[in-house]
């Protein structure tokens, strides 16, 4: 979408949750689409375009409350080593590979194409919940739910090092699914134990935080697989974030991260030790200049979903 446009005006219906649910015969049909082919072919998923807001228009906010983060959780065991090392790459710099961060596989039934993006696993009651965009998810207004949709933490140069986790449930904000509201772009997926395991357990969970203030040191990790990436590894970028004249959308300026990225977290108090941080945002556009990635704001629609969705099981 091109030129200037306003933002739609939030209604309640905006908030309620829409949702698809899968069976564990589709988990495993998901399981055994994704050959190393298919996977390699799949295209970056970038979404649809964003409506430019009139510079130094401040939109309607979102519903705010007081700030709130819930912890993340180490991971039971930990079988594999992080030991990538961080080297430079422009503005968006090579990532020490994080587990809890990787790559989504879906198949988009509105066109008929494999796409990929990237997600983080977030700790909640199920301990098995994945935080992405929501049109990694479902493809927006007039869209259907993707299907075939598989999470896979550490994902590094074909190599699964934790696994594939399948989707139970997709859910979004109506708001996205409906009227493809940007602020709204924002999905939470409930994925199958892996041989009796939790995601939670094999690779940790991120907290979340909600409510904080627009201005936020962030770090960004992503699948970028648009050049100059090429989708094989984590990439990440480090930064303030601003608000966006859209008041429900968040920016990182002079970030770079592109098609692929969509859907990776933005952690505030990222711990290298741990390599676990509290999800703040998540990538779902590049701006129109170019020179920034945008989130929706996790106020307290956000929150009330994670509280909704992060039992299921």
């Amino acid at each position: 979408m091109q030129g200037h446009a306003s933002t739609p005006k939030h209604t309640a219906a905006d908030t309620v949750v829409s949702s698809s649910a899968g069976s564990a015969i589709d988990s495993q049909r998901a399981q055994d689409y994704w050959t190393p082919e298919r996977m390699r072919q799949a295209i970056p998923a970038s979404g649809p375009k964003a409506p430019k807001v009139n510079p130094g228009a401040i939109s309607e906010r979102v519903e705010k409350g007081a700030p709130t983060s819930y912890a993340g959780s180490a991971p039971v065991a930990d079988a594999v080593s992080d030991s990538a090392a961080d080297r430079a790459g422009g503005r968006a710099v090579r990532a020490k590979s994080v587990r809890s961060v990787g790559k989504v596989f879906f198949y988009n039934p509105s066109d008929k194409k494999n796409y990929v993006c990237s997600a983080s696993a977030i700790n909640s009651s199920s301990k098995l919940l994945v935080l992405t965009a929501g049109h990694c998810v479902h493809g927006g207004k007039g869209k259907k739910w993707m299907q075939k949709w598989i999470f896979v933490p550490k994902y590094y140069k074909g190599k699964e090092p934790y696994g594939r986790f399948s989707a139970k449930r997709l859910n979004t904000f109506s708001a996205w699914s409906t009227k493809t509201d940007f602020r709204y772009d924002v999905g939470f997926v409930t994925v199958y134990k892996q041989n009796g395991k939790t995601l939670v357990s094999r690779v940790g969970g991120n907290g979340i935080s909600f409510n904080y203030p627009h201005k936020v040191s962030v770090r960004v990790y992503g699948y970028p697989a648009a050049s100059p990436f090429d989708g094989r590894t984590q990439w990440l970028c480090k930064g303030t974030t601003q608000q966006e004249n859209s008041a429900g959308r968040l920016k990182l300026p002079n970030c770079n991260l592109n098609g692929g990225s969509s859907g990776g977290p933005w952690f505030r108090k990222f711990s290298t030790t741990s390599m676990l941080g509290y999800a703040n945002g998540v990538q779902s556009t590049l701006d129109y200049d170019k020179v920034g990635n945008e989130s929706p704001y996790f106020g307290e629609a956000v929150r009330k979903l994670y509280n909704q969705v992060g039992n299921d099981t």
